[in-house]
């Protein structure tokens, strides 16, 4: 599975899209998907919100929670029948483990 993270806030780590894309072993894709996330923040970066975020902020207000898409990011994240791959992974997983924290789950 390859997968990337992306944040509504320069400045926050609040997940917004959760990005993933399963594989063979051939490479050829089975599934893909950009899981939103409403990141529940106040305030938006109007930078983030112009330049690099794909979807509208109205979007992103009404999407589920992370506690509410929690159970699909983590079963895929920890299948042991699943090689997980992305690029910078280390900030993407810094993105997941703030809000595990946040939201109180344990890792």
């Amino acid at each position: 599975m390859f997968f990337d993270i992306e944040s509504i806030d320069r400045r926050s780590k609040y997940i917004c899209t959760f990005g993933y894309v399963l594989t063979d072993e051939k490479f050829n894709i089975l599934h893909k998907e950009d899981v939103l996330i409403n990141p529940d923040v106040i305030e938006y970066d109007w930078y983030v919100l112009k330049n690099m975020f794909h979807y509208t902020k109205e979007t992103a207000i009404s999407s589920p929670t992370f506690a509410e898409v929690f159970d699909k990011i983590s079963s895929l994240v920890e299948n042991d029948d699943i090689v997980v791959i992305g690029y910078a992974i280390v900030n993407d997983l810094d993105y997941l483990r703030n809000d595990y924290d946040r939201l109180g789950y344990d890792t």
